[in-house]
């Protein structure tokens, strides 16, 4: 939906003495003038006009009651009230991104070092004021700030009027290009961001999933694209990866940014294992490979042969789960240790079941192991489950199977699973067997 160009009077609100508010009523334009007289800005100097920004940011930014029908007429009463001066105190950066942009004391003293040459509050009021009239929340403001200080030194009719013309010609509204600021960070400085949005509608289809593409990479604005996106695109078709397709599509941006020969390489291995063209494992498989540094991706192969996997049992392990390959070293040798010892599987056996390695060791693994354990000692379970079934149920499933009918005959038998599953530790579900032991 095409969105309304913001007034380029609007954006001049805090440059000079002449102020304009105009809005729309019933489809005709309205124009609110409020002009400062000359005698008055010589008798006050700057005073008048730096209280006078204050007071409007206030209202902007620290609104205290509902917005009005016609924002701009409130606008319009808060400038003619705005009468009397007061002396501003010394402009301090740091402060002024705390107390008017809505940083965090700790956020400020970060990124305050990136406009510490601002001496004045008017250019950083009047970008705040065009972030706010866009639709920006003040969290959004800060967010915004936050990831790029230097927005508050863009020019706002050079340089933020001409993105949001540039956006609302794709057919992006204020809303939505209000909500793509914070995320596109310095991008939205750039006048490339204009044709970058508009590859990545074409190439993602809709507003929203390019959102969601940012969101896990901002960074893909500021990768060339015709030297890097377009030649993974068509490295990506060739091998029947259809982007729009994939459910996990928004991990595409980082694929994207990947240097073209690095994503050959990982089409090369994903073959080398055995996957096939076209399916959601291979797609999944070119994803993963495609993220993972090429260092990274060798050492997690020769930790899976240290931990005594054959190339076989690897190789099959993959094809059915390719992401055991980006688990983190310490999560995959602490599954792989309580699996083999405490449960007691052999390697084939969670080659056959690689999802066994991706759950939960605090949350599932372990607690469920420890409630089957504890019903053995009270005798309640003489059938032996296979591991597998107990671990990949759903939990209420579980429940329903292996608490519910046993809580009366095992007293706090479903707090202490229920701690269990909540990261608090099995001491309580041990204690449940010692005490069946000693009695």
């Amino acid at each position: 939906m095409q969105g309304r160009k913001l007034p380029n009077s609007f954006h001049r609100m805090f440059t000079g003495r002449r102020i304009w508010a105009t809005g729309y009523r019933n489809g005709g334009k309205e124009s609110v003038v409020a002009t400062r007289h000359q005698a008055n800005l010589r008798r006050h100097g700057g005073d008048d006009m730096i209280h006078l920004r204050r007071c409007v940011l206030s209202h902007l930014l620290h609104p205290h009651c509902p917005a009005p029908a016609n924002p701009l007429l409130s606008l319009h009463r808060l400038l003619s009230s705005a009468a009397f001066p007061i002396s501003p105190k010394s402009f301090v950066v740091e402060d002024y991104l705390v107390e008017s942009c809505g940083l965090t004391r700790a956020q400020a003293a970060k990124v305050s070092g990136n406009v510490s040459h601002l001496k004045s509050p008017s250019k950083p009021d009047a970008v705040l004021a065009f972030l706010s009239g866009l639709g920006l929340s003040r969290s959004d403001i800060a967010l915004a700030v936050a990831s790029d200080p230097r927005l508050l030194c863009a020019k706002v009719d050079k340089t933020l009027d001409t993105r949001v013309s540039e956006l609302s010609e794709l057919g992006m509204s204020y809303s939505q290009i209000a909500r793509l600021i914070p995320l596109a960070r310095s991008n939205f400085r750039y006048k490339s961001l204009g044709p970058k949005m508009a590859f990545l509608l074409t190439v993602f289809g809709s507003f929203d999933s390019c959102l969601e593409v940012l969101k896990m990479n901002s960074s893909v604005l500021s990768i060339n694209i015709e030297q890097v996106i377009k030649p993974n695109l068509v490295v990506l078709q060739q091998c029947e990866i259809t982007i729009t397709n994939l459910p996990f599509y928004a991990f595409m941006s980082r694929v994207m940014c990947r240097p073209t020969k690095h994503l050959e390489q990982a089409v090369v291995l994903a073959n080398k294992f055995g996957l096939k063209q076209g399916t959601r494992m291979f797609s999944m498989a070119v994803v993963i490979f495609a993220i993972l540094s090429q260092e990274k991706l060798t050492k997690r192969l020769q930790l899976f042969k240290k931990l005594g996997w054959s190339q076989d049992d690897l190789s099959l392990a993959v094809k059915n789960m390719p992401n055991i390959l980006g688990m983190k070293e310490e999560t995959l040798c602490r599954n792989m240790k309580f699996l083999m010892k405490d449960v007691g599987l052999e390697i084939p056996y969670i080659a056959r079941r690689p999802a066994l390695l991706l759950y939960s060791f605090e949350r599932r693994l372990l607690p469920r192991h420890c409630l089957i354990n504890v019903l053995k000692e009270h005798g309640l379970v003489k059938t032996s489950y296979d591991y597998f079934n107990i671990a990949m149920i759903s939990n209420d499933k579980f429940m329903d199977k292996f608490v519910h009918p046993y809580v009366e005959s095992v007293p706090g038998l479903g707090d202490a699973y229920a701690s269990g599953c909540a990261g608090y530790g099995v001491h309580q579900l041990v204690l449940l067997s010692k005490d069946k032991r000693m009695s």
